[in-house]
């Protein structure tokens, strides 16, 4: 008899679970929004023509092109909260005067006023996400135009930004939030106050790319310049400004 109880609990057991596990799919399943609304909170913030659209890992892909602009998008498949998002403006005349990729820029070229300064170019950054830090800055080129890769951080989210290094235009802004973790922290040294450390370390430097990066559970800057034919690599505290590395290279 005892043997018949504990059976007919144990089936009892086993059917609870199998309707918990059945309803939770269930909801799961009915919670996904469908693909054409997705289309449609896509296209209510981005106005422009769905040109792709693709559900993976739980999101929703989603490209959105119009006349000026090209969207793409991440949107979480159950809320509808955009992840993700890149911004490119679409048929951006390459500059005349621009220089081959592989050209240094040097201190004569940033002094002759064919670029905006890196100054300006982070005012710009700032102007876009006026509660933002700037973390990492560059000078780069691609297919013959230079741009500021400029990257800043808010409380919540990553934003990525391109700008012309002649005309000061926003050719690329991304923004994402996915697997966040904020590498500013308060009372640290501003990437500007930064920059002028290592320039009057190396008086003759031009600025390459400085970057805020986490090494062995200390925040450093770590900055790359440019100077009489040489590559040069400083590590500097984040929060009190202290060079701790410098490092040379011959450049070909």
């Amino acid at each position: 008899m005892k043997k018949a109880i504990i059976s007919l609990i144990g089936g009892a057991v086993v059917f609870v679970i199998a309707l918990l596990v059945f309803q939770g799919l269930s909801t799961t399943s009915q919670a996904r929004i469908t693909k054409s609304e997705a289309e449609q909170l896509a296209t209510q913030q981005f106005p422009g023509q769905v040109i792709a659209i693709e559900f993976d890992d739980g999101r929703y892909e989603v490209e959105i092109a119009n006349e000026d602009i090209h969207y793409e998008l991440d949107l979480d498949a159950v809320t509808g909260e955009i992840l993700k998002l890149e911004e490119k403006q679409a048929g951006l005349p390459n500059n005349s005067n621009q220089q081959e990729d592989n050209q240094v820029v040097d201190d004569n070229t940033l002094a002759s006023g064919e670029l905006i300064t890196i100054e300006r170019a982070m005012e710009i950054a700032l102007e876009q996400v006026t509660d933002g830090v700037i973390i990492e800055l560059s000078l780069d080129s691609d297919d013959g135009q230079r741009y500021y890769e400029i990257e800043l951080e808010t409380s919540d989210q990553e934003i990525e930004l391109d700008i012309d290094a002649y005309t000061g235009e926003v050719l690329v802004i991304s923004y994402d939030r996915h697997d966040f973790t904020a590498k500013w922290q308060a009372n640290m040294l501003p990437i500007a106050e930064a920059i002028k450390l290592a320039l009057d370390d190396e008086m003759d430097g031009t600025l390459k790319q400085i970057k805020l990066e986490q090494e062995n559970q200390k925040a450093i800057y770590e900055v790359e310049l440019i100077s009489n034919n040489q590559e040069i690599e400083l590590e500097l505290d984040a929060f009190t400004g202290q060079i701790s590395k410098r490092e040379f290279d011959t450049l070909d």
